[in-house]
Parts: C-alpha cells; sequence; structure tokens
C-alpha cells in the first residue's frame, strides 16, 4: 500500500511538472497552460505524414485545390502568428485544401 502512495505522488509530481507555457503570457489575454503526454518532434513528424498522405490523397483523385487566395490568407497568419508563438516563422508552413 506504501509503495502505490508513493507511485500515485511521483506520478501526480510529473503530471503538475510537465505542464508548459506555449503562448506568450499576456499576449492578447492569453494565459494557457498545457501538459504534452507526446514529445514535439514526435508529434511534428505525425502531423507532417498525415498532411503529406492528405496531399497525396487529394492529387490523386484531382481534387487538390490551388488558390491564391488560400496563400494571401497564409501570409497574412504568418506575419502575426510569431507575436503569439515564438519560432512560428521557423515553422513549415503550408495550406492546401480539397474537395469532399
Amino acid at each position: 500500500m506504501k509503495n502505490i502512495t508513493i507511485l500515485m505522488m511521483a506520478l501526480v509530481f510529473i503530471l503538475i511538472s510537465a505542464c508548459a507555457n506555449t503562448t506568450n503570457l499576456g499576449t492578447a489575454g492569453a494565459e494557457r497552460k498545457q501538459f504534452f503526454i507526446v514529445p514535439q518532434k514526435l508529434l511534428t513528424k505525425q502531423a507532417d505524414r498525415s498532411y503529406q498522405q492528405f496531399i497525396h490523397q487529394a492529387k490523386d483523385k484531382q481534387l487538390l485545390i490551388i488558390d491564391p487566395k488560400l496563400d494571401q490568407v497564409l501570409n497574412k497568419l504568418k506575419k502575426n502568428a510569431e507575436f503569439y508563438r515564438q519560432g512560428s516563422s521557423q515553422w513549415d508552413w503550408q495550406v492546401s485544401g480539397k474537395f469532399k
């Protein structure tokens, strides 16, 4: 019983200490914390793989939307994203669309 109590306390401590700030404090009133179970590199890798699969399927079915308006919106987002999340200017920004 004592071992279970110690284990539970250790798990709670790990969960609490793993919370991280993901936005600049005070930026547009955003002060949120998140708990990351999956390492960021793994999450990014999985997201990229999923996005590439999406693009490949859309191209195969000739359903990929290429619209300059999407690029205009993306460029506006990129300009403002750095204010909310430092380092976002280094991200691999892409936007695509697909008909259902």
